[in-house]
């Protein structure tokens, strides 16, 4: 019987280790610190083209506030997230009639898919495809606030992920948009088109997608250890 119990404390404490690791405990804040330090910082990468004649420039600046700009909301997007460390864990372990207190979830991936819906309408590109994304970030918020649905949330936010890599790579909205006016005189004799992307926007996604689908994956762990 003492050698069952000894084993059972043990599977606990294994299975409490994999919850507090550096995984589950460090690299979701990390890569929230990481996405809320891209929301501050503007950085553009803009390609020149004219003819086979292609050069890039760039330019950095810190995010621009209370211009008409959307950019506060995926500040705050990703600010909510540092909320939901706080919060969630609590709010979960609370017995209630209705509801998984899981509500705060909403918040991160809800305000970027707003953002992202605002930023497209802003810079009239590629609306459909700017649209669709913000929505499917809208939707992954959504099924992150349910106990039954919240393991989907991890392979979602790495889909997600794939998603984003790809709009940036085709040079598609959000990421991606022609400032007017869309083509410059160059050298008097030809035409130059300028294409912008938004770098450190793209790399804000990619680590608030990060650090909510591990953090998400501890909730489902949490979850998994309080039923077994």
């Amino acid at each position: 019987m003492k050698q069952n119990k000894t084993k059972d404390n043990s599977k606990n404490q294994v299975k409490q280790n994999d919850v507090n690791g550096f995984y589950y405990k460090v690299l979701p804040i990390l890569f929230a610190v990481l996405a809320l330090v891209c929301s501050f910082v503007r950085y553009v990468l803009v390609k020149f083209e004219s003819g086979d004649i292609v050069f890039f420039k760039h330019n950095l600046a810190f995010t621009t506030f209370f211009d008409g700009n959307p950019n506060i909301i995926a500040i705050l997007a990703c600010t909510t997230m540092f909320l939901c460390f706080l919060v969630i864990p609590k709010s979960m372990m609370k017995k209630r009639k209705s509801g998984d207190g899981l509500g705060a979830m909403f918040m991160p991936l809800g305000l970027l898919g707003i953002f992202e819906v605002l930023c497209t309408i802003e810079n009239k590109k590629d609306l459909e495809v700017g649209i669709i994304f913000g929505v499917c970030l809208f939707l992954v918020s959504a099924v992150a606030t349910f106990k039954k649905t919240i393991s989907w949330v991890k392979p979602m936010c790495g889909f997600m992920i794939i998603v984003s890599l790809f709009l940036i790579l085709a040079g598609l909205m959000p990421y991606c948009y022609n400032k007017v006016p869309f083509v410059l005189s160059y050298e008097e004799d030809g035409l130059l088109v300028s294409t912008y992307f938004y770098v450190s926007y793209f790399l804000r996604d990619i680590f608030l997608l990060m650090s909510f689908g591990i953090f998400s994956d501890k909730l489902t762990k949490i979850y998994n250890n309080m039923e077994n």
